[in-house]
């Protein structure tokens, strides 16, 4: 199982991600993800209710396992309660991104 992690720049620019292959885990630590895991299969993205203005920034989380790609989006000040400790979890991992050109 692969997980990503993609968040939309913050003010400066800076985009943070995370990539997390639980095969180099070991097998206590990749049992733990798998089960932060699992609600991100059984919610929906959110669309950001945007404001005039407003600068919305969003969270993509991406799995795939088994040959299966699920991928979720939500603004960031609106994470389900049930994503939100995998996103803390893939947070502590983060690096800066290289912008894509």
């Amino acid at each position: 199982m692969k997980i990503s992690l993609s968040e939309s720049p913050n003010m400066l620019g800076i985009r943070m991600g995370a990539e997390l292959d639980l095969s180099t885990l070991d097998d206590n630590e990749a049992e733990k993800v798998r089960k932060l895991v699992e609600p991100v299969v059984s919610v929906q993205s959110k669309e950001p209710a945007a404001a005039p203005g407003a600068d919305v920034r969003s969270v993509v989380i991406a799995v795939d396992h088994d040959g299966k790609h699920t991928e979720r989006r939500f603004p960031e000040a609106d994470v389900p309660p049930e994503v939100a400790p995998l996103l803390h979890y893939l947070r502590t991992q983060a690096k800066v991104m290289k912008p894509n050109k």
